[in-house]
């Protein structure tokens, strides 16, 4: 194990003891404070299934890919937690399942559209080809997350 391997796997430790102690807390937003935790969770979870991808393991790639899908999460994860600390009433319920069509498009691109066997992880490295929607992915994880971290800081800044 290299270095940055025990660096993540320390942070990913920290990350899943913080949850638990969000979990615990006593306080007045108790729904808020589960939101994070799940965000923390993924996040450190995150860090653990992308290890072997990094490192070159000779691993199924069905763990590295879940951590690498969990990248969708995040943004509506930290749009949901702003929401639960600035509208105290605010509850996640069904109409807030639009917030994850871009995991449910990315798992059908995946499992249906894709070639059966293929190392998407590789074909997000090739920039070139034809058709090669893997190449745009990172980009599309960046402006997912960047624009909800500017819904969150909308919401944070008007209810200031």
């Amino acid at each position: 194990m290299t270095l940055v391997n025990v660096v993540a796997v320390i942070g990913a430790t920290l990350g899943l003891l913080l949850a638990l102690a969000l979990l615990m807390i006593e306080g007045r937003n108790r729904y808020a404070n589960r939101i994070l935790a799940l965000f923390v969770s993924i996040s450190s979870l995150y860090l653990l299934l992308m290890m072997p991808l990094h490192n070159n393991w000779n691993v199924s790639l069905h763990w590295p890919g879940l951590g690498f899908k969990s990248l969708l999460l995040f943004g509506p994860l930290l749009w949901a937690y702003v929401m639960s600390m600035t509208q105290p009433s605010f509850r996640i319920s069904f109409k807030h399942t639009v917030h994850l069509l871009p995991l449910i498009l990315l798992e059908l691109i995946i499992r249906f559209a894709a070639e059966p066997g293929i190392n998407y992880f590789k074909m997000a490295d090739q920039a070139s080809g034809p058709g090669n929607f893997f190449a745009w992915l990172p980009i599309l994880f960046y402006a997912q997350f960047q624009l909800y971290s500017l819904a969150a800081l909308y919401l944070s800044l008007i209810h200031i």
